[in-house]
């Protein structure tokens, strides 16, 4: 008994990398699980920028501030035309 409620506690707060949340849940709830047909649905730039913002941040918890702050102070005059 234990051991399948490790389990279960497992695959409940594991990412599991096949299926990911949404596929989780629809598996659990018996539902079909639909897989993207889009060839850049796995490898984005938005992915990309994720997960480089992540390492920046383990590194660095003051890089999501900073990254906002310096949106908010654009000068106009270095903007393209």
């Amino acid at each position: 008994f234990a051991d399948k409620a490790k389990a279960s506690l497992r695959a409940k707060f594991e990412p599991d990398t096949e299926l990911g949340k949404r596929g989780r849940f629809a598996k659990e709830k018996g539902w079909p699980v639909f897989v993207n047909p889009c060839p850049s649905a796995k490898v984005s730039k938005r992915q990309e920028i994720k997960t480089l913002l992540k390492q920046l941040y383990k590194s660095n918890r003051k890089v999501k501030g900073n990254i906002f702050r310096a949106m908010s102070h654009v000068k106009t005059e270095y903007l393209l035309k």
